[in-house]
C-alpha cells in the first residue's frame, strides 16, 4: 500500500505543483558515461557483470553511480540479479583516483542445491554494503575511460558470506 502511495505522489506531484516549481535535472547533473565492468573475488567465489551509470553534482567531484547486473556466489550457493548505489569522490581529471560507499540488493535467481545436509545454509536474497577505492583514466577525444577498483563488501548475513573484489571497467560519454 505504501509503495502505491508513492507512485501516486511521485506521478501527480508535478502536476500540483505546476511549471514554475519543476525539478530541472541539468540544473543539478552532469552526465557522468555508462560503463560495462567484470569483477571477481580474490578467491574466485564471487564474480559477474555489471552495466553503471553516473551523474556528478554539478561543480563539484561528488559522484553517483547506479549499478544493475548478475553474479554468481559460490560463498551463497546462487546465482544473483542485483542493483545498487554508489556514491564516490570523484575528480574531474584524466587520472582519477576515486573512494566510495553504497549499497546493494542481491535478488536470488537460481539455487545451487549442492547440499548433503538439508540443515545447512540455504541461499537467499540479501542486501550489502561496500566501501571502494579505485582509478578512472580518461582517454580520446569521444572521453571513453577504463576504470579499475577494489571493493570490500559486507553482507546482512554472517562475516562467513563476507568478500572483497577486484574490477575492471570500460565506459565513455555517449
Amino acid at each position: 500500500m505504501k509503495i502505491i502511495v508513492l507512485t501516486t505522489l511521485f506521478v501527480l506531484l508535478p502536476w500540483v505543483v505546476g511549471d514554475s516549481q519543476a525539478f530541472e535535472p541539468t540544473e543539478y547533473e552532469e552526465w557522468g558515461g555508462l560503463s560495462f565492468r567484470v569483477q571477481r573475488d580474490l578467491d574466485g567465489d564471487v564474480y559477474g557483470l555489471s552495466f553503471q551509470s553516473g551523474v556528478w553534482w554539478v561543480g563539484t567531484p561528488v559522484f553517483g553511480e547506479i549499478s544493475g547486473g548478475w553474479l554468481t556466489d559460490r560463498l551463497q550457493d546462487g546465482d544473483f540479479s542485483f542493483v545498487g548505489f554508489t556514491l564516490r569522490w570523484l575528480p574531474r581529471t584524466n587520472w582519477a583516483p576515486f573512494v566510495g560507499v553504497g549499497g546493494n540488493y542481491q535478488s536470488l535467481v537460481s539455487d545451487r542445491e549442492r547440499r548433503e545436509d538439508p540443515l545447512e545454509h540455504k541461499p537467499r536474497s540479501y542486501w550489502s554494503g561496500h566501501a571502494e577505492a579505485g582509478l578512472r583514466i580518461w582517454f580520446g577525444e569521444a572521453r571513453h575511460f577504463l576504470e579499475g577498483l577494489y571493493r570490500q563488501t559486507w553482507t546482512e548475513r554472517s562475516g562467513d558470506f563476507d568478500y572483497s573484489w577486484i574490477a575492471i571497467a570500460y565506459g565513455r560519454l555517449l
